[in-house]
Order: C-alpha cells, then structure tokens, then sequence
C-alpha cells in the first residue's frame, strides 16, 4: 500500500461534484476549528500515515494470531493485533501531535485541552480478522468538538487507503472518489451491521434487514462498519445504515462520505450525532427512501405491537429458553455431574441472594457488575459461584473433614452498561467443582484431570478445536521482580490486558522495556515456554511445581483431544485467584468461545476461614466453572426437542370420552412411559396419527 504523494487539489476541480453544494458539517466543523489549508493538509497527511501505520502491524499478524480474548461483553473481542496497532499509532499521534487528544477504542480517552480529538480504531472487523476473514482496516479520524472533520480508513488486504478533508476532498489511494448516482431502492446495494447485543434485545436491525433484503439488489454485511462507510464513499455501495456504534467507528467514515458527495444523517433524516451510535450514509437520492424504510420498521403496525409488548420482554441483557434449549442444558448438566460424582464431589447449592461483601470476594470483583437488590440490607445476586461456596464451605461445613469435594449447578447474574450507558444484565448457567482444604500441587493436577474428563464427556471434537490455557498468578509476581515494585501493579494489568501501550509508557529502561515486550509474546507449548522461563528464573521450586503438574496432564489432554498453552501473563477476568489460573477455549460459529475458567484462590478462602483453618494450612482451595450455555450453542442452538419413538400421545373418541382417556393416559405413566394428552375429542385414529407426528409423538393411543 503506497502512501500517496503530494496532496492534489480537489477531484472536483476538474470534474465538477454534482452533490458540492450539499451541507456537509465536516466543513462547518473546519471554520469552527480556524483549521486552514495548510493545517488541513498537514493534519490529514498525519491520519494517513497512522492509518498505514496500523494497517501494516494488521498485515504482518493476519493469519497468525496467537491471542483472543473476549472484553466485557459475549462476543466482543480483542487481539494482539489490535493492541499493537492501537499502540503504534498512538505514538505516532502523541509523537505529531501531543497537544491533541485521543479517543481510542482498546485504551478509551487521553483527554488534552481543546477541541480537537483523534478518534482511533486500530482494528475495525476484529471478528473477521480473528477468523481470518479479509475484510477489516485501522480507522483514524479527527474530531472537533464531536464534529468529524478529517480521516483515513487503511484496508490492508485491499492495498487501498481511503481518506478526505474539507477542501481535499475524498481519495482511494491516488483516485479521486464519489459516491454513486443510485436514486431508486430497487437499484440500490446496500450494506449494514449487527451489534454484539443483537441476541439480548428487540431493536437488533433483523427487521430492517429483512426489510430492505427485499427491495434492493441486495444487502451486505461486511463486519467492519468504518470499511462500509469508505466503500459508500468509493460509490462501491450505494447506502449504508447502523445502529449500536461507537465514535472511533464512525468518525473517519463520516468524513469520506460527505466529502465524497454523499448524505450522512440521523435515523429519522435529522442531523448526525457522532455520539447516538446510528446513522444513515448514502447516495442523496437514496435518503428519503432509506428514511422511510427505517421508519417503516420502527413505525409499522407490526412494530407498534412488537413495542407495545416489550413491558412484557425479559429485562435487556437476558431471554427465555426454549423447550429444547432448556432440555439441552439439562442434559450437559447431567453429562458433567455424573463425571463429578465419580470423582468423589458432593453437591452444594448455594443462594442466589448473597450479602455484597462475600460477592464482591475482598475486592476481587469489581461491584459495578453485581447485581444489587434493593433491601435493608447490602444485598446482590451472586456473579459466580465460588465466593458463595467457599463461604458455605468454611461456615456451615467447617466440621467436615478436609479436603472437601463440592459441586455445583445453577446461575450467575451479571451488570454491565450496555449502549447509552444503560445497565444490562447477563444471565448465565454454570456448573463446576471446588476442591477446598488441599494445599498441595496434587490439587491441581486432580482439577485439570477432572476438567478434562468432564469434556470428554460432552462431546466436542477437533472442529471444536479445544484449547486449555494455564497461567500462574505467583508466576508472573516472580517475573515482575525484575522491575522496580512501584510499576509492578501497572505492567501486571498491562500484560494481562494485552496493552501494548501501556507497557512501552512505563518508566523503565530500554533494556526492562524490551524484556517486557519479550513477555508479553511468550506462550505456546508448555516445554518451550518453560525452558524459556528457566533462562530467566533458574530452577525455581514454583517452575518445577508447575511442571511436574503439566508433566502429568499431558497425557490425559492428549486423550481427549486438547491442546495445551502456557501463557505466564495471562489471568482470567475476576481477580479471585492468587495461584494457577486456567481457561479452556473452543472455536465456534463466529469467535472462539471460552466454556470454562477457573483456578486456585486461597486468599479467597482465607478470608471466610477461621484462624485455626489458616494455622493448619488448610485455607485453600481450587476450581473450576462451565458455561453451560456456551457449550450448548457449539453444539448448534436447539429449538424444540426433537422426535421421541417412546412419547405418546393419548386422544379419544366422543364416545370413549374423557374420563377413560385420563385412566388410559395414568396407565402409561405407571408403566415408566411418556405420555400427553390430547384434550378434544378426534374424529378417528388417523386424526390421532396426524396430530401424533405434529406433535412429535412416536406413538398413539386412540381410545374409540
């Protein structure tokens, strides 16, 4: 991808834009700011150059990810590539532009004073880059006072830079771009997108996808929504409409369209706010049609009644299960406890309702996402299940004899704020183990061989791609001993979190800042990394604690069709744990899945033991935790249970009657069968049959 050379005059000076004399607020947004042309031109050239900055680390790791992980959301995800593009032009923008602040989207804002803001993706369509689909790029935009005013889009794989400014216009490359001409739906190609909440709440755009499906030639949903709006610019597309975005989504894109000639506008045709999350970006003469499209959906009969009904809808963030999902959960609840119980586990079910200082676990998990009750009482729902249980454990089960096997089954509820700042909740299905009151490094080696015979059991297979990362919590403490201890805590959350930037900020020397990033990128086979750790550490106990439990999983993991990954800096989402720490991740249908987590946490236990527990070193304890509902959807999600050759279905004439039908329908159950009943009186036995197949019935019992 070349940089282009010196900035040409507009592409409508030779060639007069039809649409020039549009309203486009970039340009008010360039008066507003005093910005001149040179200026202009010098702060442009900049966002290309980051674009392409952060394009070329996107090309260097496609294909080649070693690290995703999901942010707070299902389905959100982050990459190495993400954090090292986001890093680079970062310090390309303070490098330029240090009176210039930045809103980014892995490291959210570095406020500056004024009104100019850079607004940063360093990878839009980090699911398609994940799975590596070639559909992504790095968005750089300019901003004053929320208003978009200068941007370039880098699509990496296309070998294509797309940018503008107001008096520059709009570019590919070294090719002037407009929108297209396109001014009837029927003609038109359009394109869209679909917010990572789209399964938790009405407004998920499937109806104005359905809607628009049918009258255009077609729509496409891409996955990148910067790379849309600069393919609208490019007149590749001829519209484009989103809700559920964020400002380092838009900011670029909005430029390209206006420059290009294009319409950028509210839902309702009003003016755009980079702040609302939605837009409409299109030919003009689509506007009005899109217009009334979207309020077709939204204003529509079948709308007003979907609205209308929405009081009746579970709260946001969560749904109701049907029958077959509901019997699928069951079933790999079953599949697990069984494996459990062999082991030797027990099971305790805790509450729901908990007191806010056992769920918030000393600090380890942050109150913003407990789900607090309204009570006289400091009252939540539980967001997992081991806080709960290891307070069960050193209370009311403190006179059972060590070490304690437990499991469990039931839901964890968590808050988080969802679009606008709203809270949402999540609703989750878990089973898991707890071994309390072993101290000893056998504990973990018991745990990762349970967790490995309980996937066993659930069927996954090499599509599945199962991997079990393992880290170390003193592992990483001793790595960080290298650095001086006030900055210990920072590179700790910044190697956890994959925050490239963060790192290269420390106050550290060149050598320590080079070692770290070294760190950073060490994972993969537990032999390698270990030897690699044993240059650094020398034959520290912890290291051979570590691999004589590796040393004895390893077997088993290959029996089931595992793969292992050390990683020394990764650490799971709460802070509960304080030894080793795991996840075992699948490839689904759309991102790697994590089913299960968990690890050691005797701090935690700590804290709800009495002093005798502590002196006696029992004050510890491991485990682990499935996502009942993540397992089931790489599965393939159910919809109704299937056909059953031994349910029946009981129905009756009118002359045979109800009464004997109900005798009849009781008669079955005694004898250990499934039976329903049809409680209207049928024709004939064929009536009966037919029913019998609709309902999924493999057997009928017509009474005449």
């Amino acid at each position: 991808m070349n940089l282009p050379g010196p900035y040409l005059s507009s592409p409508n000076q030779s060639s007069p834009n039809p649409f020039s004399s549009l309203k486009r607020r970039s340009d008010g947004a360039a008066v507003a700011s005093g910005l001149q042309g040179p200026d202009l031109e010098k702060l442009a050239n900049l966002a290309r150059r980051a674009a392409l900055t952060g394009g070329e680390l996107l090309r260097h790791h496609f294909g080649r990810l070693e690290q995703v992980r999901e942010k707070g959301r299902s389905g959100d995800l982050v990459t190495e590539a993400d954090l090292a593009a986001e890093s680079a032009v970062l310090s390309l923008l303070a490098q330029e532009t240090p009176q210039i602040g930045v809103l980014a989207e892995e490291s959210g804002r570095i406020a500056k004073q004024g009104g100019l803001e850079w607004c940063v993706d360093p990878l839009d369509g980090t699911t398609n880059y994940a799975h590596g689909f070639p559909l992504f790029g790095t968005s750089v935009g300019l901003c004053w006072q929320g208003q978009p005013l200068l941007g370039a889009i880098a699509v990496p794989v296309l070998d294509q830079l797309f940018w503008a400014a107001p008096g520059l216009g709009a570019w590919c490359n070294e090719q002037a771009i407009q929108v297209s001409g396109c001014s009837n739906l029927t003609d038109a190609l359009l394109t869209t997108g679909f917010a990572y909440d789209r399964r938790s709440r009405l407004d998920n755009n499937y109806a104005e996808f359905a809607y628009f499906t049918h009258r255009t030639h077609g729509v496409r949903r891409g996955g990148a929504a910067a790379v849309d709006l600069a393919f609208v610019a490019a007149g590749r597309c001829d519209g484009y409409w989103e809700r559920g975005l964020s400002p380092w989504d838009l900011a670029a894109g909005v430029v390209l369209v206006e420059q290009a000639g294009g319409l950028v506008s509210a839902y309702d045709g009003g003016e755009f706010e980079l702040a609302s999350g939605r837009l409409i970006a299109c030919a003009p003469g689509l506007h009005k049609e899109l217009i009334d499209g979207l309020a077709a959906c939204v204003g529509g009969s079948a709308a007003i009644s979907l609205l209308q009904s929405m009081a009746l809808q579970p709260a946001a963030g969560v749904r109701d299960l049907n029958p077959g999902e509901v019997e699928q959960n069951r079933s790999i609840c079953a599949q697990l406890s069984s494996v459990y119980r062999r082991w030797g586990y027990q099971q305790l079910t805790p509450p729901s309702v908990e007191r806010s200082d056992t769920l918030e676990a000393g600090g380890a998990i942050n109150e913003r996402e407990i789900v607090r009750l309204v009570s006289g009482e400091p009252l939540g729902l539980r967001p997992e299940l081991t806080a709960p249980i290891a307070r069960a454990a050193c209370t009311r089960l403190a006179s059972q004899p060590r070490p304690l096997r437990l499991w469990s089954e039931g839901t964890i509820f968590r808050s988080w704020l969802g679009e606008g700042g709203a809270q949402r909740i999540q609703e989750q299905l878990q089973s898991g183990v707890e071994l309390l009151g072993e101290p000893s490094a056998a504990a973990e080696a018991e745990l990762l061989r349970l967790l490995l015979a309980a996937v066993g059991s659930l069927g996954l297979d090499q599509r599945h791609r199962p991997r079990l990362l393992l880290g170390h919590h003193g592992l990483l403490s001793l790595l960080l001993e290298r650095l001086p201890e006030p900055v210990r805590p920072a590179a700790r959350t910044a190697l956890s979190g994959l925050d490239a930037l963060s790192l290269a900020s420390l106050p550290l020397g060149d050598e320590q800042r080079l070692w770290l990033q070294e760190l950073s990128r060490l994972r993969g086979a537990p032999a390698q990394v270990l030897e690699t750790l044993a240059v650094w550490l020398g034959q520290h106990p912890l290291l051979t604690s570590l691999a004589a439990t590796l040393e004895l999983v390893m077997p088993a993991a290959e029996r089931h069709g595992v793969s292992l990954q050390l990683d020394p800096t990764f650490q799971p989402h709460f802070s509960l744990y304080d030894g080793l720490v795991l996840k075992l991740v699948c490839q689904g249908s759309d991102a790697p899945v994590a089913i299960a987590s968990g690890g050691r946490y005797d701090a935690l236990v700590g804290r709800f033991c009495p002093p005798e527990a502590r002196q006696a070193n029992l004050a510890c304890g491991v485990g682990f935790g499935f996502d009942i509902e993540a397992i089931r959807e790489l599965a393939g999600q159910g919809e109704w249970p299937a056909e059953s050759s031994n349910r029946h279905l009981v129905s009756f004439s009118e002359r045979a009657g109800l009464a004997a039908a109900l005798d009849a329908l009781e008669t079955l159950h005694a004898a250990g069968l499934v039976a329903e009943l049809h409680g209207q009186p049928l024709v004939n036995r064929a009536a009966a049959e037919a029913l019998a197949s609709q309902r999924g019935c493999g057997a009928v019992e017509f009474l005449a």
